[in-house]
């Protein structure tokens, strides 16, 4: 950061400023130079609230330097101001400002409000000091004080803000405002300083820079810096040193797995167009191991990425999601190549690929010497298949970027020079069975290797499929054309090499020196095992790439028969091999059957006159087939660890050969086959107990192959109907029992993530349909089964509970679960109700309907990638697809948004709705969501945190009740007016009372005589709440005066106006006095409405109450009264409750930052309107010590007037005010270490540390957090940092939080932490009665001192007392034998602060 000036000296970059035109006091001007250092320690205090209001501060342009940022909020709060002052035009002009601006301001103002030349003493304000260019900031404060800072906000307290502008909260949010900050930046670099463009873009790419930050706020900085880039025609200048160290630096960051694939693509595609946008000469750029080491970040294919027309959002453009990404990628990648020799010719590509595809094959690009191989087969490194995917990116991209040559053009001629080294060995008209092993140079072979990986991505990057150029080619009668020949020839060498890899590897796979029987995960097995999936992946692409392919298809069909026939004689060999040989070959054939299968081979049913076995009975033979490890004396031909290996291989091939096999045993009529469906049992029965037998990478096709069993299965139950046989259902539960726990066994194995994702969405598409849902409920119902909670004849349930267990910490799983089976409920049909099958699953909504997700973010991104990359051959969505939830749906609010939209498209009850689905569905979800928050009824005056869990419970349990409100029938309608007035009496925040009373004003509307019994006994109350009586004039002003009232009194006959209108009239009349101005004005709103229609009703009433009469007439006639209730009953018509009951309604409302609604409630708007009325009343009535603070205290608001004439040294000083509290801080240049040791007045930080990672009531840590700061303790120790954001902890500490440093250490950490602070020389002193404790009166405290506080009721645990060298107890005279943990602690720390007093 740029160092200031002496104080006594001006700032150099800036003139002196001119002596004041009056004797007054004037702040010199307030620029960069004054206050660049100032600000340099704050952004790097331990303070997270301090630095976001810094740095909000620095972004909108109030730090002495010019940012385009500041105009935005200028114009913002000139938007609420102008929206405030229209409102209050409209009701009376020549109105004076709001209280924030001052009461005298508005005698300087015309009746336009708009501000008289001269006013405010008879002289014009002085215009504020211009400030400096953004270009005096120094690329070095940016790079490694204010975007760190920024950085530290992601784990902290977030990145929105939000602030009182005259009376309105104005929210904010700080990447924008950074955004366009750095954006500004850039632009006036390149106009003042050029030369400083290259280090500040240097210190973006560096190293250090990019592996000290978090994936999101790098993808929010490179986003930045990419617009800027793009936003001026100049290039940028980047040196291939500073490329080369970005590339390894974000390779390095994304090899540790923990980036969202969503904020990689978005980094990608931010650093391809900085890319495009940098300055090319010919050489620096152009640098062949520099492109390659840049594609090798971009993920396969990186073009023609398929982008999904209906991914838009609700402005017509598309979705930034991770395919967005990859496409633009591609864009920017693109133009760098073709600019990057300097003519935007793309010559340069196109030569470097087609050069480089060569060289790669001849090994002359390898980072490495090449040694000769030991082993016989073909081997390609990681780093030679990453660059040989580099390569063909590189020219998949040179071909878009030249149109001289394809990207094919460039890649045949090198695959080709490869694969002719081993042509002569595989010829095209060879027999499969030929396809032996044969021995090869080690330079061959590597080239041959190299070749097939130019192949293989050259497919799936879609440059070389169909007939060799990317294209499939079709004839008149719209059958595709085989490739040409000489592709043919290729693809059969291919082959051919593959298969003899195929035969090494399985029957010769070199195993010896593995030792025992090994574990069929780890060591050479798994290495093997990956190799064989590897070479079948391989052989699948080829077949994908070239359907046409007539050598590929006889090759695999003809391997496939030949394969299959040799397995199954197997058992028939010759009785002169020995039992190894016999394995090792059986083992060989099922290699070579999965190898035919990925290859597109395919095994049909036989004729009626072939002898060939059927592929059910295939099926049958290969599940009942095993590896058998031979005892005994192997005969020397095989090693124990070979035959180790070959059985692990073993079980790959087969489950990746059962994977293709096991979906031709389908046959058109065989629905009701018997014999299939016992099979269907024995492969999920041989599923189940192969999981712990089968290689980690064999477990993706062990479940495709349980998944295809489960698929036809599932399709026969349901077309054969058999739910209709009650003695069925039986043999239900144990068919599907078997799917699940085939699918959930293989699934509980799997590690790899985007597997899990593919097998959890696959399982519920096969699962949740919805005639297998409605099976399960009709035949547990049918056979009189009870829903006693148990899952024997429930499998379905039991597998979504299941799935609710697994997803406690992977909200992703709870959302796809629930997706799926709310569609297959919502599903209706003559015989299938819309609902019915949800009646077993109730409690689980009740549960789900107040669950909110953890914060992962973009993990729907994540699940679309791998549901992408999985490789499936099967179709997993099912007969149905899920609900579609609001656009506005927060992430945490998925699981409960698929619930609320299937409730609110169930039929309402006098329509089309199923009896047993209102009854036993609907009416016990609300009574058991009102009796899940009437549990604490009783404890009134105790409130829990926002945000806590019992907060997010009640807050989405009344949301989910007001979309349940239409099912309120009038047979529950009684308890439920009990249940719903009797939680009225909770302590409950704003937030939840909002809800609360939506819900309570739809039931009156629809049982308007049950409710307002309910409410005449509440109103009539003399034990009620602040709260409690808020609520209920809410309910009565919405339904007496507001826009339901008409609907409202039309159900009531003249007798019920004089019976229940009477009562509620007699119960609000004593609210008229009472001490809540709130409740008050809303009782005069209502006694005004009611009093003439129950004297119209009753004459003779008003005849013996006369009072009714006066009382209505002063309500009527009273200004004041009349302008209050004017205000009210706008408030009240304009109140619309049935928006919010839909889940377009709900889930649209803002969220605050605990990401659960914030609605506006009424009590606040009534609030403000009394403020309002308040004031035109008596604007100029106050004594003239009120009128002179007045004044005052138009000084400290000038900060926030809107207009431009306003930005005076004045108003800077008041917003520095609020923004940073600058007398609070030492702002003198002292080190920077000694100012970590004095607190935030500038006095000198005790050397006493409160350790309460045992405390774990948050009032206490509040408590301790207050007495802490106010004592100058070094720091506070508490289990978790979380609670200082909750408010509870804020409210007892008053923001004693944000000025004393706060420590995290958890209970599992504390005795290393003890350990450590005894190491640096503390004494750790626990508060705790033992036998030998030494008492706090006698005590003399060591300086260094950490004070240990015990739990509230079992103290210091006696394992952490061994640590404690003194243990201290508070004297005591009365009968009570313990302090609260609080208490104690601050009698503790006010000793310890006496006796160094005394001693200072």
């Amino acid at each position: 950061p740029p160092s200031a000036p002496p104080p006594s000296a001006p700032p150099p970059s800036a003139p002196p400023p001119s002596p004041p035109s009056d004797a007054s006091f004037c702040m010199p001007p307030v620029t960069w130079d004054w206050i660049g250092s100032l600000f340099a320690r704050i952004l790097q205090s331990d303070s997270p609230t301090l630095k976001k209001l810094a740095l909000y501060r620095f972004l909108i342009g109030d730090a002495g330097v010019s940012a385009s940022a500041k105009k935005m909020v200028v114009e913002a709060e000139a938007a609420a101001q102008t929206a405030a002052e229209e409102a209050k035009e409209k009701e009376e002009a020549n109105k004076k400002q709001s209280k924030l601006r001052g009461r005298q301001k508005g005698k300087g103002k015309n009746a336009a409000g708009k501000k008289k030349k001269g006013a405010g003493g008879g002289k014009g304000k002085k215009a504020a000091p211009e400030p400096s260019r953004l270009s005096i900031v120094s690329p070095s404060f940016i790079t490694t004080v204010l975007l760190p800072s920024f950085d530290s906000l992601f784990a902290s307290v977030g990145t929105n803000i939000h602030i009182d502008v005259n009376g309105k909260v104005f929210s904010d949010e700080l990447i924008p405002r950074l955004q366009q900050f750095l954006v500004d930046y850039m632009s006036i670099l390149r106009e003042d300083k050029p030369e400083l463009l290259g280090e500040f873009l240097d210190g973006l790419l560096g190293r250090e820079f990019i592996c000290a930050r978090r994936h999101r706020p790098l993808s929010q900085i490179y986003e930045a810096i990419a617009n800027a880039a793009s936003n001026d025609e100049s290039k940028l200048p980047l040196s291939r040193g500073t490329i080369e160290e970005a590339a390894l630096a974000l390779k390095e960051t994304f090899a540790t797995g923990g980036t969202l694939h969503k904020v990689r693509e978005s980094i990608l595609a931010s650093f391809a167009c900085i890319l495009a946008n940098s300055r090319a000469d010919g050489t620096e750029q152009a640098h062949p191991p520099l492109v390659l080491g840049i594609l090798d970040l971009y993920q396969s294919p990186i073009t023609g990425i398929d982008q999904d027309d209906d991914k838009n959002d609700a402005a017509g453009s598309k979705k930034k999601d991770t395919n967005y990404y990859r496409e633009l990628s591609a864009k920017h990648l693109l133009l760098w190549l073709a600019g990057i020799d300097g003519n935007d010719s793309g010559e340069w590509a196109t030569s470097a690929g087609a050069a480089c595809a060569s060289a790669y094959v001849a090994g002359q690009l390898l980072p490495f010497q090449e040694t000769p191989a030991s082993s016989s087969r073909l081997y390609v490194g990681k780093i030679e298949r990453e660059m040989g995917a580099s390569i063909v990116k590189l020219c998949a991209l040179a071909g878009g970027a030249s149109q001289r040559k394809s990207a094919s053009e460039m890649l045949w001629p090198a695959i080709n020079k490869g694969l002719a080294q081993a042509s002569p060995l595989f010829p095209r008209d060879a027999s499969v069975g030929e396809t032996t092993p044969v021995a090869m140079p080690s330079k061959i072979k590597a080239s041959i290797a190299r070749a097939i990986v130019l192949l293989d991505h050259g497919c799936l990057e879609r440059v070389l499929n169909g007939m060799g150029h990317g294209d499939l080619v079709v004839d008149s009668h719209g059958q595709m054309l085989p490739p040409p020949s000489e592709i043919e020839n290729l693809l059969a060498t291919s082959v051919g090499v593959i298969l003899s890899q195929i035969r090494l590897i399985v029957g010769d796979n070199e195993g010896r020196g593995q030792g025992g029987d090994g574990a069929t995960r780890s060591g050479v097995t798994g290495e093997l095992s990956s190799g064989l999936s590897r070479w079948c992946d391989c052989l699948k692409t080829l077949c994908n790439a070239f359907p046409s392919s007539i050598v590929l298809e006889r090759t695999a069909n003809d391997l496939l028969h030949q394969s299959i026939d040799g397995f199954m004689a197997s058992d028939a060999e010759s009785e002169s091999d020995n039992e190894a040989s016999m394995e090792m070959r059986k083992a060989l054939l099922m290699g070579l059957i999965y190898a035919a299968l990925s290859c597109g081979g395919e095994y049909y049913p036989p004729a009626a006159t072939s002898d060939r076995a059927s592929p059910t009975a295939v099926c049958e033979y290969i599940l009942g087939c095993n590896f058998v490890v031979p005892g005994g004396d192997l005969g020397g031909e095989y090693t124990k660890a070979q035959l180790t290996a070959a059985r692990s291989l073993y079980q790959t091939a087969k489950w990746g050969a059962l994977s293709y096999l096991v979906p031709m045993t389908y046959v058109e009529g065989q629905a009701d086959n018997q014999d299939l469906r016992a099979f269907h049992g024995r492969v999920f029965d041989a599923a189940s107990d192969a999981v712990l037998a089968t290689p980690e990478n064999a477990l993706l096709p062990l479940f495709d192959t349980a998944l295809s069993a489960a698929r036809l299965s599932v399709g026969a139950l349901e077309a054969s109907g058999e739910h209709n046989k009650t003695e069925s259902l039986l043999s239900y539960s144990k068919l599907v029992n078997s799917i699940v726990d085939s699918l959930f066994g293989v699934l509980s194995e799997t590690i790899h993530g985007p597997s899990r994702v593919y097998m959890i969405n696959a399982a519920c598409s096969v699962l949740f349909r919805p005639r297998l849902l409605i099976n399960e409920y009709k035949s547990n119902a049918e056979s009189g089964v009870v829903d006693d909670g148990s899952n024997d004849t429930w499998p379905i349930r039991k597998a979504f509970q299941m799935l609710l267990k697994l997803s406690l910490r992977k909200p992703h799983v709870r959302a796809a679960a629930t997706s799926y089976i709310t569609a297959g409920w919502g599903f209706d049909s003559e015989d299938c109700r819309h609902g019915l099958s949800a009646i077993p699953y109730r409690k689980d909504i009740v549960s789900l309907l107040a669950y909110k997700e953890d914060k992962v973010e973009d993990a729907a991104a994540f699940q679309n990638v791998a549901l992408a990359t999985s490789g499936s051959k099967v179709d997993i969505i099912g007969e149905t697809t899920p609900l579609t939830l609001p656009t506005d749906t927060n992430a945490q609010s998925l699981v409960r948004g698929f619930l609320l939209v299937f409730i609110s498209k169930l039929p309402n009850p006098n329509e089309n709705l199923d009896e047993l689905v209102l009854t036993e569905f609907c009416h016990k979800i609300i009574l058991d969501l009102l009796d899940s928050m009437s549990d604490n009824v009783k404890k009134v005056s105790t409130s829990f945190i926002t945000g806590s869990p019992e907060y997010c419970h009640k807050i989405r349990a009344w949301q989910a009740l007001c979309i349940l409100h239409r099912f309120v029938t009038a047979d529950i309608a009684e308890p439920v007016a009990e249940k719903v007035y009797k939680t009225m009496e909770q302590n409950l925040h704003g937030q939840i009372r909002y809800f609360q009373e939506v819900f309570t004003i739809q039931c009156h509307r629809k049982h308007p005589k049950v409710f307002l019994q309910r409410f005449v006994s509440e109103v009539r109350r003399t034990d009620l709440t602040q709260q409690h009586v808020s609520s209920l004039m809410i309910v009565g002003g919405n339904l007496i005066v507001g826009r339901y009232a008409e609907e409202f009194f039309a159900v009531f006959s003249k007798e019920d106006v004089k019976g229940a209108l009477h009562e509620v009239l007699a119960g609000t009349l004593p609210w008229l006095s009472s001490t809540q101005g709130f409740a008050r004005a809303i009782a005069q709103l209502l006694v005004h409405k009611m009093t003439p229609i129950v004297l119209d009703a009753d004459p003779d009433l008003g005849k013996t109450n006369w009072y009714l009469h006066t009382m209505y007439q002063f309500l009527d006639s009273n200004p004041d009264m009349a302008r209050l209730r004017k205000k009210q009953a706008k408030f009240f018509t304009e109140y619309e409750v049935d928006t919010v009951c839909t889940p377009e309604g709900m889930l649209s409302i803002p969220v605050d930052v605990g990401d659960e609604a914030d609605p506006v409630h009424l009590v606040q708007t009534i609030k403000r309107c009394l403020e309002d009325v308040y004031d035109e009343a008596h604007q100029s009535e106050g004594p003239q010590w009120k009128q002179i603070k007045a004044a005052l205290e138009d000084v400290d608001s000038a900060g926030s007037e809107d207009s431009d004439d306003e930005d005076t040294e004045d108003a800077l000083v008041g917003f520095q005010r609020k923004i940073v509290p600058i007398d609070s801080l030492n702002i003198s240049l002292e080190d920077s270490q000694q100012q970590s040791l004095r607190n935030a007045a500038g006095r000198k930080r005790q050397e006493l540390i409160v350790c309460a990672t045992f405390v774990d009531k948050i009032p206490n840590l509040g408590g301790l957090a207050r007495t802490s700061e106010i004592f100058a303790a070094d720091r506070l120790v508490i289990p978790d940092k979380r609670v200082v954001k909750m408010d509870n902890f804020k409210s007892i500490s008053v923001s004693a939080g944000d000025w004393i440093p706060i420590e995290e250490v958890k209970e599992e950490d504390l005795m290393k932490w003890l350990r450590q602070k005894k190491g640096e020389g503390y004494t750790i002193v626990g508060l705790e009665q033992t036998s030998t404790s030494t008492s706090l009166a006698t005590h003399q405290f060591d300086p260094k001192t950490v004070l240990l506080l015990g739990k509230e009721k079992e103290g210091i645990p006696v394992e952490f007392l061994s640590l404690v060298d003194t243990c201290l107890e508070v004297p005591q005279l009365g009968i009570i034998r313990s302090l609260n943990v609080h208490v104690t602690g601050a009698i503790s720390i006010w000793e310890y602060t006496k006796q160094h007093l005394k001693k200072a």
